[in-house]
């Protein structure tokens, strides 16, 4: 298979995972509306102009902690302010443009949060598809989720006052292609193809950030792991018991297996099916001899949304263990070999 179309199969897999996340109700709003008692969203005044555009945002009024807070960032170009050369706005993963400042109704310091990464860490290139021209006529809006999880610690119940910013740098952003292709011409920078680039922030927008509710799913985890015929290590339906799972709204909850103090494996977005899938094989971890392990099943929160080669851990984005379980195994030379 083309390594571009296994790129497009795992970001695929990645959105599905997100789109999954966002439909059980951890979104607050949608494009043309937001839940809660009407009217519940505002549209702030337009934002002072800076290089020919200005912003204005229709955001909620209020969110819960830990939510994600939809925003919609509406555009107004002036084409006789625009700097010589600049044709056009440039869309493509957008959200890595922007960020929400909240600033605490009393007094303190200003909470930044910014979306999760668009590129979901995998090699992206510009299509050239959201790219739109300035001309004297409406701009296409802008869609910004902040996942207002990633600022859990600072960002408690209360008011806010409210900032969209957009951050375009001037020599674009990373995938942006650069340099000379083999065989090609020059590829023109993020200037010389006449995009735009510059800062602007919104008006200021209040906000109420609610007490966050009491969240639990619940999960079927094993009490105990044994070694299968075939060399599988796993358990039956008899070995499960039922756990319940309190998380944090707004976070992902995954799953560990260690060996010993290993990392080898991880999963996210709800509980594996324990009875259909091996916590480890004979054919991974072990050639001959007795067979003694020490295995652990950990189930965790983190506000890191999955992508490629998601690896979160202690200290990543309010990473937090809500379960674990160690599992002692034990086995003779000759029981290894009458389950291989």
């Amino acid at each position: 298979m083309p390594r571009s179309d296994v790129r497009i199969l795992a970001m695929a897999a990645v959105r599905a995972c997100l789109l999954l996340f966002l439909a059980l109700g951890l979104t607050v709003g949608a494009r043309d509306g937001f839940a809660g008692d009407e009217p519940s969203s505002q549209t702030t005044d337009w934002g002072d102009a800076s290089g020919g555009l200005a912003i204005r945002v229709v955001a909620p009024k209020r969110v819960e902690r830990g939510e994600v807070l939809a925003a919609r960032i509406e555009w107004r170009v002036a084409p006789a302010g625009l700097a010589p050369g600049v044709r056009s706005l440039n869309g493509f993963l957008a959200s890595a443009f922007v960020r929400l400042v909240l600033t605490p109704a009393g007094g303190g310091g200003a909470v930044r949060v910014s979306p999760y990464d668009p590129t979901q860490g995998m090699p992206v290139e510009d299509d050239r598809s959201a790219v739109a021209p300035l001309v004297d006529a409406p701009l296409p809006p802008w869609q910004a989720d902040f996942p207002l999880a990633r600022a859990w610690d600072p960002l408690v119940a209360g008011t806010y006052s409210g900032v969209v910013e957009v951050d375009v740098p001037e020599a674009g952003p990373s995938w942006w292609p650069l340099g000379q292709a083999k065989g090609s011409e020059p590829r023109p920078t993020w200037r010389e193809s006449g995009q735009w680039s510059g800062t602007l922030r919104s008006r200021a927008f209040p906000l109420e950030v609610t007490r966050e509710r009491d969240r639990t799913e619940a999960w079927r985890l094993p009490k105990r792991l044994a070694l299968a015929k075939g060399g599988a290590v796993g358990c039956g339906a008899s070995d499960l018991e039922d756990v319940t799972i309190a998380h944090r709204t707004g976070f992902f909850v995954g799953v560990k297996w260690f060996d010993g103090g290993a990392e080898i494996s991880v999963s996210c977005c709800g509980p594996p099916d324990f009875e259909k899938n091996s916590v480890d094989t004979l054919s991974r971890s072990h050639e001959r001899g007795p067979f003694v392990k020490t295995y652990r099943i950990e189930v965790f929160e983190v506000a890191m949304a999955p992508h490629h080669l998601w690896m979160p851990g202690p200290g990543a984005d309010g990473y937090r263990a809500l379960w674990t379980r160690t599992y002692d195994l034990s086995y003779t030379e000759k029981q290894v070999t009458e389950l291989r």
